[in-house]
């Protein structure tokens, strides 16, 4: 699935009441957009790009959607649980060089603590 159609996906599942709360309780406005998408919306959305490739992911991660980056880090906490070594090595190091788009506390939480360390 390519961006566009994540983003398009996000988009069918959002919700502008959703969307004013969502912009308070995760702080996002200024720098993040908000489509007012639910977790577990952002959840099945997610398990359909399960096979995203990392080239993929730094689009997903620079995007200015909140949920479409946490989309991103699931399908890469997702890759690096289903990984080898060597795999876990090329997510770990492709997670640190893109620390600054994980920029809220919930995009830090669900995944710093198994692709860095507890």
């Amino acid at each position: 699935m390519t961006i566009q159609q994540i983003n398009k996906n996000f988009k069918r599942r959002s919700s502008s009441e959703k969307k004013v709360v969502l912009q308070r309780f995760f702080k996002t406005g200024k720098v993040d957009v908000s489509y007012g998408v639910v977790v577990g919306d952002t959840r099945r959305i997610t398990k359909q790009n399960y096979d995203l490739s990392l080239m993929e992911m730094e689009q997903i991660l620079y995007d200015n959607v909140h949920a479409v980056r946490l989309c991103g880090l699931l399908v890469l906490v997702h890759q690096f649980q289903g990984g080898n070594p060597r795999k876990h090595k090329l997510i770990h190091d492709f997670y640190m060089r893109n620390t600054k788009q994980v920029n809220n506390w919930d995009l830090l939480d669900l995944g710093a603590d198994k692709m860095v360390g507890a």
